[in-house]
């Protein structure tokens, strides 16, 4: 996370004039859904992110309620959306025949058990009435795992409150 809150800084905010595109590009491959916070959360709260991020590099990993007393869940919280995200890209990028949740699972447990783990049940994932397989389904698999309403999570996330929801 010190790293991409660095690189983006660097490439986003700091650049006389628009970002490149390839430098986008390389932001969304990298750090799926990245390009996102960045746009929604101020500059000086993203900084602020970045710095608690190179803090943490240089310590033992924390639970998520450490860095939620922090007033820092949001960075543990992308950390862990990012890799959702890129769950479901890399099963789209498999140009998938179906795209039912059911299937995003099967495949994910085929290609990645270890992965596979961080998502629920098929039959969880079904209850949730999502419809398709996308960032909505990895941001409501997140917020089961992390104990928050859909709302709080996206409040966290975006920086739309103190972030200790």
């Amino acid at each position: 996370m010190a790293e991409k809150y660095a690189w983006l800084t660097r490439v986003v905010l700091d650049v006389a004039g628009p970002a490149r595109p390839s430098d986008l590009c390389e932001a969304a491959r990298r750090w799926p859904g990245a390009l996102r916070e960045c746009q929604r959360v101020s500059p000086q709260r993203y900084r602020e992110r970045g710095r608690a991020a190179i803090r943490a590099s240089a310590e033992n990993p924390q639970s998520r309620a450490i860095w939620r007393s922090r007033g820092q869940a949001a960075l543990c919280l992308w950390s862990e959306l990012h890799q959702l995200h890129a769950d479901l890209l890399a099963w789209r990028a498999g140009s998938p025949a179906s795209r039912t949740v059911d299937d995003f699972l099967r495949d994910l447990t085929c290609r990645d058990p270890a992965r596979r783990r961080a998502w629920p049940d098929s039959a969880v994932v079904r209850g949730w009435a999502i419809p398709g397989v996308g960032a909505r389904l990895a941001e409501r698999c997140l917020a089961e795992r992390a104990e928050l309403s859909l709302d709080a999570l996206r409040r966290c996330l975006l920086d739309l409150d103190d972030g200790a929801s």
